[in-house]
């Protein structure tokens, strides 16, 4: 399976602290299982990737990714985080500012799929599948 970005990528967005706290889902976790934890939500972070741009110009998953392809490095971190943060357990504090924040890195990545979907955002070093995605109007 493919991986587009790593536990540091996340915690490059995220924070370390923020990122250890929120893969440890019970305070005596291990560091073992909190480092299983992360690998398990990248992988689903690479699968949500994987569904939203399935509809898109380029052919997923990407098995000729460069390491370095920032754009998907960042959207399957950024996504990985929410997962993580989501995840935690209702006794965590939550306030609205880290709610909304998180909130607003998810709407970050999925505004970011849906402009590289309709043809508005090339991945550079990736060539499309297609050159246009017909954009559905709803009304």
């Amino acid at each position: 399976m493919a991986t587009y970005a790593d536990r540091a990528a996340i915690e490059n967005l995220f924070g370390k602290g923020n990122v250890r706290k929120w893969a440890s889902l019970e305070s005596t976790a291990s560091r073992a299982a909190i480092a299983a934890r992360i690998v398990s939500v990248l992988a689903e972070a690479v699968d949500v990737v994987n569904g939203k741009l399935s509809s898109g110009p380029y052919g997923v998953p990407f098995e000729d990714l460069p390491d370095t392809h920032s754009v998907i490095q960042r959207l399957t971190a950024r996504i990985a985080g929410v997962l993580l943060y989501e995840a935690r357990g209702v006794e965590d504090e939550q306030t609205e500012d880290s709610n909304a924040s998180i909130k607003r890195h998810w709407q970050m990545a999925m505004d970011q799929i849906h402009e590289i979907n309709k043809g508005g955002m090339r991945l550079v070093g990736l060539t499309p599948t297609y050159e246009s995605v017909p954009e559905v109007i709803t009304e």
